[in-house]
């Protein structure tokens, strides 16, 4: 089942990765990865008849399902992108961090907040315990998205109690170069300099996110670069 998925993945990846360097229109390669998508999930929803998918036990991702999974929702078809996310899942190619995380942004997308509060929240509990380099990208996205949300609904407490933990456990385990991550910080500071203007660690937490943005700028050769870089994978 994997085999048959993550070579129907490859195919699309390919496909879109030759349509970009012949510079074909953009409307074309989105019909083009949609129609794919939609022949992907039909397969894999047959396939499962067979393999008994309920199962759900979770998996790592493929690059492959994790690149599928950005081109789908590169097309703003947010349908599709949680029939996708979940399609894979139960093909065991993508975990269920990162299925989560797609499942949340879909909906999120759809202005459904309070569903994707909840996916996110699911995105980061199947992560946590994670050390799958995908994951812990994953697991950042997860808490820095939930993190905004409370900071929306001006949850303020919650919200620092989502993004600290996350910060020291992405500190340690040296997944601390993400966008992700800093706005993380930016949070944290923001809901600390909430509770108390006159706070100094809510100062230092805008610093580190200020040289971390420098550093990052740095890397990636210029400010373009750096705002326009695709998800990790």
């Amino acid at each position: 089942m994997k085999k048959v998925c993550s070579r129907l993945i490859a195919a699309l990846t390919s496909c879109r990765a030759c349509s970009r360097s012949k510079k074909r229109a953009s409307s074309l390669s989105a019909r083009s990865i949609a129609a794919f998508a939609a022949i992907l999930v039909k397969c894999i929803a047959v396939t499962s008849v067979f393999v008994g998918c309920d199962s759900r036990q979770n998996h790592a991702s493929t690059p492959e399902a994790v690149a599928l999974m950005e081109s789908v929702s590169e097309q703003k078809d947010n349908d599709r992108t949680l029939m996708v996310a979940d399609s894979l899942e139960k093909a065991g190619v993508l975990s269920k961090g990162v299925s989560c995380f797609w499942q949340g942004y879909a909906y999120n997308m759809k202005r459904q907040r309070q569903v994707a509060q909840y996916y996110w929240e699911e995105a980061m509990k199947a992560t946590v315990n994670s050390t799958d380099p995908t994951d812990l990208a994953y697991y950042a996205k997860a808490a820095s998205y939930l993190t905004g949300i409370y900071l929306r609904n001006s949850e303020f407490s919650i919200a620092l109690q989502t993004a600290m933990p996350a910060v020291s456990r992405l500190e340690q385990l040296h997944c601390d170069s993400t966008s992700d991550y800093i706005n993380l910080l930016v949070f944290s500071g923001c809901c600390r300099a909430h509770f108390d203007h006159n706070d100094p660690t809510s100062q230092e937490l805008f610093e580190q996110a200020y040289q971390k943005h420098l550093d990052n700028i740095r890397q990636k050769g210029n400010k373009d670069a750096y705002l326009q870089s695709p998800l990790p994978r």
